[in-house]
């Protein structure tokens, strides 16, 4: 893997942390279960996604396409306990500007 590549995934999953730390704050503040449910699910989304995206370099654009799906998904059906969890759908603009 080159280190070009490895840095970008590096900046990628930073980026994700980043989005999850800072939505989780006001989540845990307000004891939402429901957009910490949503908060877990976005979790587990974006760390399942570290392995396919270190191989799929070769279809970025569909990676683009099916994370920023899932995001989306993940948020509405949460939207309706908390409008906090909306901020997660900077992600994946931002993940796509820098693949």
């Amino acid at each position: 893997m080159h280190l070009a590549h490895r840095q970008a995934l590096r900046i990628n999953a930073a980026a994700r942390a980043f989005v999850l730390l800072a939505i989780g704050g006001p989540l845990l503040w307000g004891q939402d279960r429901g957009g910490l449910l949503g908060l877990a699910v976005l979790g587990a989304l974006w760390v399942g996604l570290v392995p396919v995206e270190q191989r799929a370099r070769s279809r970025p654009l569909l990676l683009t396409v099916l994370e920023s799906a899932a995001v989306t998904t993940t948020c509405l059906l949460a939207l309706s306990s908390s409008p906090a969890i909306l901020g997660a759908l900077a992600a994946p603009p931002f993940v796509a500007g820098l693949r």
